[in-house]
Parts: C-alpha cells; structure tokens; sequence
C-alpha cells in the first residue's frame, strides 16, 4: 500500500521513464489495471489521474523478479543502499 506520507507521488509517465527499459505509459496503465503474473502496480487516482510512487514501483520489480524465480537479494541490497543514500543527502541538505 502506498503511504504518500513517506513516498513521493509520480504520475504514471514519469513512472514509465524511470522503470528500466523505459516501458510505454500504457503498459504501466496495464500493469497498474490488469497486472502481470498477478501482482498488479499499486496506484490511486486523484483528481481525474492516477499517481505511484518509485518504492512501489521497487515493491513491484521485486515481486516480478521473485515470481519468475529471480534472485532479487542484490535488487534489494542495492535499493536499500539507495534509499540510505537519498536520506542521508536530504539530511545533509537540511544542515543535519
């Protein structure tokens, strides 16, 4: 579940620019209404258009790679160290 609070809002072209291969807006559009291997994309409309976020995107790409029988260690190792990095460079940007 997507928890805005503590996870930036992208819309769902800036969600196909980011994701690797850079899909087509309509095959997130796909993934967020039908799904694929039955997970789906989380999303949530507001004001006539529907938002993500790049951790569910994460969330997502992980789950895909772990249904195809993937290992997704080093996917999630290096997300967290991403993650741990855009903290600590928000921090620094704040003086703390």
């Amino acid at each position: 579940m997507i928890n805005f609070e503590q996870e930036l809002a992208i819309t769902i072209s800036q969600a196909a620019e980011i994701i690797p291969g850079r899909p087509n807006p309509a095959t997130v559009w796909r993934w967020i209404n039908i799904g694929v291997r039955g997970l789906r994309l989380e999303a949530v409309p507001c004001g006539g258009r529907w938002f993500t976020s790049k951790e569910a995107i994460e969330r997502f790409l992980i789950a895909m790679a772990s249904r195809a029988g993937q290992d997704v260690t080093a996917t999630e190792s290096a997300a967290r160290k991403a993650r741990i990095k855009r903290a600590e460079q928000k921090l620094a940007a704040a003086g703390i």
